[in-house]
């Protein structure tokens, strides 16, 4: 039987360009004007940062706060801390230096003034191409946007199946089913996973949130079975590259040709019905 995997609970940069169908380009305005906070997760010794506010010219970093002996204050931090106040150092460059655990952490109006408990300056500065390579967005700030933003948002068909739509999904379940055969060192090996995970799909946790997601919709067992065909032959639904292409491809000379296209957009909604936060 398949290992059950627990779902993640973020995206990398490339998989939220994906799903956003944004550029670089794009996410990097977003992230410049704080409408899209990436986040890191540390565990070391963290310094404290001064602040001086101006009303004028913005935030600045003028140090980091002292003890009572002189010696400059920080503790210890392991967890989750968005990157915050970026400062653009160039036509598509940024760097970060602060950081919070809260998503929107409140900046006194008063010079030097800050919640020593919220704010930590960063080992090191990010810059935009430190934060494409070692950030990640949680799910959370992902639906949060999509939905604060109007952007990325596939919404769930609610219309009734038809004809070309199930031929399409079961293009993509064969195409998936195949990939895992081939995975295996025979054919048996293969075909014998591919039985398991079926049998499994009704009591999966893929099927649990996707039933309590999209309730009667008579997509709900095509979308369970393609989610648990996926992950066992992985297969990223949020991006999944070269992967379209191969389903494209092994639907060739159907009745119902799926492009890759076709192919990205039903992983992005079946992705969606996976959403735990989903309302």
């Amino acid at each position: 039987m398949p290992i059950a995997v627990p779902e993640r609970e973020f995206l990398f940069f490339s998989e939220l360009e994906a799903r956003w169908q944004m550029k670089a380009d794009d996410l990097f305005n977003l992230i410049l004007l704080g409408h899209v906070k990436p986040a890191i997760k540390l565990s070391q010794k963290l310094f404290r940062p001064m602040l001086n506010i101006s009303s004028d010219l913005g935030v600045f970093r003028t140090g980091v706060v002292d003890k009572s002996d002189g010696s400059p204050y920080s503790s210890f931090y392991a967890g989750c801390l968005y990157l915050q106040l970026p400062k653009q150092t160039g036509h598509l460059d940024l760097d970060f230096e602060l950081s919070s655990y809260l998503r929107d952490p409140v900046l006194s109006q008063m010079a030097f003034q800050l919640d020593s408990e919220v704010w930590f300056l960063l080992p090191a500065a990010m810059n935009f191409e430190a934060v494409k390579k070692q950030s990640y967005f949680l799910i959370s700030e992902v639906v949060f946007c999509e939905k604060n933003l109007g952007i990325g948002n596939f919404t769930i068909e609610t219309t009734p199946l038809g004809t070309k739509e199930l031929s399409s999904l079961n293009n993509i379940t064969a195409m998936l089913e195949k990939k895992i055969v081939e995975s295996q060192k025979t054919k048996n090996d293969g075909g014998a996973l591919v039985k398991a995970v079926k049998r499994g799909v009704a009591s999966s946790l893929s099927m649990k949130v996707i039933r309590k997601n999209m309730g009667a919709n008579e997509r709900v067992p095509y979308y369970a079975l393609i989610a648990e065909l996926a992950k066992v032959s992985g297969v990223n639904l949020v991006d999944p590259g070269k992967d379209a292409g191969f389903i494209e491809g092994g639907s060739e000379g159907t009745d119902y040709k799926v492009s890759r296209r076709s192919v990205i957009d039903h992983f992005k909604r079946i992705a969606l019905a996976l959403e735990p936060r989903l309302k």
